[in-house]
């Protein structure tokens, strides 16, 4: 009886079988790798967007938070201009007050510390981490000194520069083709902000809403209470 060689005939065994992929089989293979991208793209386009307008957020409350401070320290000025500081409501309705526009924008462009560079280049309006704040404030036609002694009421909301245009100088001189501002309150703008999408948040919204007391250290009580 004929011995076998058990290990030749293995490895004849496994070397007939080693065929390679057909041409249908890689179609095949394309075929499933391209559903499953195209499945989950949308996911990752979203996801995408989301980090890059929370960043914005971000910096947008840092920016307002940074106003703020500026205005309670006196390095922002927003109290001498008097009757000609364009953003006023005693009310404290601050939704009322109309957001940018090219109505209102000279009037924006002239107040202190509106237009901010987010990251040390120089503020542009084509660069999209670049932000302009809308200050407005209560004391109606009251003059400086009384503002500084009775405070005022304050609020901000911060935009994405790359929702405005400039002049060749540097000073805003009007919005974006075809985009109209918007104030922040009513389904347009959810919660102060624009709804995420896959072009990263609405340039029409405001990133941050933000409503402040200022408290002049040197105020009394009934300075507070009898304040606009």
């Amino acid at each position: 009886m004929r011995k076998i060689n058990t290990r030749l005939f293995l490895i004849k065994y496994l070397l007939s079988n080693q065929s390679g992929f057909s041409l249908l089989e890689a179609l095949m293979a394309i075929l499933v790798v391209s559903i499953l991208m195209t499945a989950i793209l949308p996911m990752i386009i979203l996801s995408t967007a989301t980090r890059v307008q929370s960043r914005r957020v971000d910096l947008a409350t840092q920016a307002a938070r940074g106003y703020i401070d500026g205005v309670r320290s006196g390095v922002i000025d927003i109290t001498t201009a008097g009757a000609a500081f364009p953003f006023i409501n005693n009310n404290q309705d601050f939704q009322g007050l109309a957001a940018p526009s090219s109505v209102n924008i000279a009037d924006l462009n002239g107040i202190q510390g509106i237009k901010v560079d987010t990251n040390g280049n120089g503020f542009n309006v084509t660069d999209p981490q670049d932000l302009v704040i809308q200050p407005m404030r209560t004391g109606g036609i009251a003059s400086g000194a009384e503002l500084a002694t009775q405070g005022f009421y304050m609020q901000v909301r911060v935009y994405r520069a790359d929702a405005f245009t400039q002049d060749a100088t540097g000073n805003l001189n009007g919005i974006q083709a075809g985009l109209t501002l918007q104030t922040g309150n009513g389904d347009t703008c959810p919660n102060g902000r624009g709804i995420v999408t896959n072009t990263g948040g609405g340039k029409n919204c405001p990133l941050v809403v933000m409503k402040v007391d200022i408290n002049p250290s040197t105020s009394t009580m009934n300075q507070i209470k009898n304040r606009l």
